[in-house]
């Protein structure tokens, strides 16, 4: 998903499988982080 997708996703408003899955995508990126900054 592009920038421009997730742009016009949050323009066309939240709904459960969006909202589901931008929690997933949070969750994915926080753990990306988290890993970063522990090597």
């Amino acid at each position: 998903m592009t920038v421009t997708d997730r742009a016009a996703l949050d323009a066309y408003g939240p709904h459960d499988a969006h909202q589901a899955a931008v929690g997933v995508f949070g969750d994915f990126v926080e753990k990306l982080t988290v890993v970063d900054f522990e090597e």
